[in-house]
């Protein structure tokens, strides 16, 4: 039972860390966008570059890889984390998806979110696009984290319940055997006999009656 419930509770604290992941994806997209208005009106590649790498730079970033094109559909410039984002195998950019929210993807084999925004400005339009990749592997950890708590509470549960119901069994088993140890003497012959009168209910009732 407790396996079961856990298992529940853990695909269910799954789905709400991805949702709030792809949350933080979208709003450091929306924040990315903003900023790379300027430098992809005055294609400063330089600059798109470095604000690219600037988002980085933290251990902790959750975004991996990064590209930006230009109004032609044309990619401007991309920036990774480290190496082992430099040749990922992404979809090509979906161009015709809805200019008035994120494009959500996932690639499993990476863990990681690609998404993808439309870059706006008020007076012209959408001028380019933006792809930021963000990673899953802080999600991850917390998950294994989690689960490790979790096997370790299924652990305890087991270990405290086999020794209650060993109590148990004892309790209940003891007055059966005691009766039984009494029938057996009087099978071997013996007069006399009488049981000690313990246990509840009917087994009480019929060491009573034994006896």
């Amino acid at each position: 039972s407790t396996m079961a419930v856990g298992w529940l509770i853990l695909q269910e604290e799954r789905k709400t860390l991805e949702s709030e992941l792809q949350s933080k994806g979208v709003y450091l997209a929306e924040l990315m966008s903003y900023n790379v208005v300027e430098p992809l009106l005055y294609e400063e590649r330089h600059a798109i570059l470095s604000l690219l790498q600037g988002s980085m730079k933290n251990t902790e970033s959750l975004i991996v890889f990064a590209e930006v094109y230009d109004k032609s559909r044309e990619r401007v410039v991309s920036a990774y984390k480290d190496k082992r984002y430099r040749d990922m195998n992404l979809p090509p950019y979906n161009f015709e998806a809805p200019m008035n929210r994120a494009d959500i993807g996932e690639d499993n084999v990476m863990n990681i979110y690609h998404i993808s925004l439309p870059v706006k400005v008020e007076t012209l339009g959408t001028i380019g696009f933006l792809r930021l990749c963000v990673t899953k592997e802080f999600l991850l950890r917390t998950m294994e984290s989690v689960k490790e708590k979790f096997f370790l509470f299924v652990a305890a549960v087991t270990f405290i319940g086999i020794v209650f119901g060993l109590y148990m069994a004892r309790k209940v088993l003891q007055p059966v055997l005691i009766l039984s140890k009494g029938v057996g003497r009087i099978g071997e012959g013996e007069v006399g006999v009488e049981v000690p009168v313990v246990g509840h209910g009917e087994i009480k009732d019929l060491s009573l009656s034994f006896n």
